[in-house]
C-alpha cells in the first residue's frame, strides 16, 4: 500500500473515530488529527470539518473544549484548512454565550478566528462581525481574545472599518469595563492607526477625554 493511500485510510479512520459512541476514542482521535494536520493537512481536511461538528454537537464537554482547542492549534499551523468551517465556529461563540463553564472554549475560538482571518480575505467580513459580537461577551478574557484577534485580522480589511471602530471606541469609552480589556481596545486603536492614520484623528475626538495620559500619548506616537 501507498503511503498516500496510508494517509488515506488513516483520515477515513479517525473521522469515523471522531463520532464514536466512546468518549476516551473521541479524544484520542482529536489529539491524533491536530498531529497529522500539522504534518499532513491536504489529507484531513475534511477530518476538520467533523471537529467543527464536535464544537457544539458532541454529548460530552470536555471534548467540546478538547475541539475548541484543536481548532485553535490548527489555525496557528494551518488556517486554511479552516475556512470553510467559520460558520460553525462563529455559531458556536452565540450558543455558548452565557455558559461559564465555556470561557475557555470560547476564547480558544475567537483565537482562532483572528488566525483564519489573517491568511485569507475569504469570510472576513463574518470573521469580523463575529469578533465584533464577541465584544459583548460576559467575560472578560473572551473580550480581550476578540480584540486580540481583531487586531491580528486587521480591521481595516472590512468593508465596515468605520463601524468596527466605532464598536472598538465604545468599549474605551465604557467606565465600566475592565482596564486590562479598555488597553487591548487602544491597543487595536494603536494598530488602526498605523494602517489608516485618518481614521483614529476621526475618532480621537470621542476617546481622548476617557484616556489616561498615558494611553493618550500612546495614541499620539501611532499618529
Amino acid at each position: 500500500m501507498s503511503p498516500n493511500a496510508i494517509t488515506e485510510t488513516a483520515a477515513k479512520s479517525l473521522t469515523d473515530a471522531l463520532t464514536n459512541k466512546n468518549t476516551t476514542i473521541r479524544s484520542q482521535a482529536i489529539r491524533a488529527v491536530t498531529h497529522f494536520c500539522q504534518t499532513q493537512p491536504s489529507a484531513f481536511e475534511n477530518t476538520v470539518s467533523t471537529i467543527t461538528d464536535i464544537l457544539s454537537n458532541d454529548s460530552d464537554r470536555g471534548v467540546q473544549h478538547q475541539a475548541a482547542e484543536a481548532i485553535n492549534t490548527i489555525s496557528q499551523q494551518e488556517p486554511e484548512l479552516l475556512t470553510e468551517n467559520v460558520g460553525e465556529m462563529t455559531t458556536v461563540l452565540d450558543a455558548d454565550s452565557l455558559h461559564h463553564d465555556e470561557i475557555a472554549k470560547r476564547e480558544a475560538i475567537v483565537t482562532a478566528l483572528g488566525n483564519v482571518g489573517c491568511t485569507t480575505e475569504e469570510n472576513t467580513e463574518i470573521i469580523v462581525d463575529a469578533l465584533v459580537e464577541a465584544l459583548g461577551d460576559p467575560w472578560k478574557d473572551v473580550r480581550e481574545a476578540s480584540l486580540s484577534a481583531l487586531s491580528t485580522v486587521g480591521i481595516g480589511k472590512s468593508k465596515n472599518v468605520d463601524e468596527t471602530l466605532q464598536h472598538v471606541i465604545e468599549v474605551i469609552t465604557d467606565s465600566e469595563e475592565t482596564p486590562s480589556v479598555r488597553i487591548k481596545a487602544v491597543d487595536l486603536i494603536e494598530s488602526v492607526g498605523r494602517e489608516r492614520s485618518e481614521l483614529v484623528m476621526k475618532s480621537r475626538p470621542e476617546i481622548v477625554d476617557v484616556l489616561p495620559d498615558k494611553e493618550a500619548e500612546r495614541l499620539d506616537a501611532a499618529e
